[in-house]
């Protein structure tokens, strides 16, 4: 596993989980450690409260954003049974170079609505919920596309800084087309 910061500050911590030479995996493996790391980003920003299970592996707040890399085909099945199960998805690196990660695509769950909300961000880089109000003629007031970019951050799939008294919601990587969702 990689852990690393991007080089300014404000930009978040992103995790990525290589799986160069892993052929196959469990799904016991895939909840103890994808499903946990993704929980725990989303319990950074006030997600719901999971239930206790009384082992020790509740998750804990972590102001994180998973990206897996390098998956085997099985490696890739068994991590989106686990992901449509818990009706969830989780970035995968597309293209990368050296430690960057340049380009990613959704595996798992996402419903149209908040994949052509990512797509709407995607294009203008970073973006607020007014500049998309603003900008689509979609009979979507800002509060309603304040909530579908919080979904997304609380997802994990953007990340969001304040400027003022508006959040800035930003892409952490442009997204490359496939099947899922």
């Amino acid at each position: 596993m990689e852990i690393y910061r991007h080089r300014d500050q404000k930009d978040p911590l992103v995790v990525v989980l290589d799986f160069s030479g892993i052929e196959s995996l469990t799904s016991s493996y895939t909840k103890s450690s994808i499903l946990w790391l993704l929980r725990c980003g989303e319990k950074s920003v006030g997600a719901s409260v999971y239930d206790d299970p009384g082992d020790g592996s509740l998750p804990v707040a972590l102001p994180i954003y998973l990206i897996l890399a390098h998956l085997s085909d099985e490696v890739r099945e068994e991590i989106e049974v686990v992901l449509r199960a818990e009706q969830l998805c989780c970035l995968v690196a597309v293209e990368t170079k050296g430690e960057s990660v340049l380009t990613v695509s959704i595996l798992g769950s996402l419903d149209r609505t908040l994949r052509t909300t990512l797509r709407r961000v995607e294009v203008e880089t970073e973006t607020t919920a007014a500049a998309l109000h603003a900008k689509h003629d979609d009979d979507i007031n800002v509060t309603g596309w304040n909530n579908r970019l919080s979904d997304l951050h609380r997802l994990r799939l953007l990340h969001r800084r304040k400027e003022g008294r508006q959040w800035i919601y930003a892409i952490l990587a442009p997204l490359k087309e496939n099947n899922n969702g």
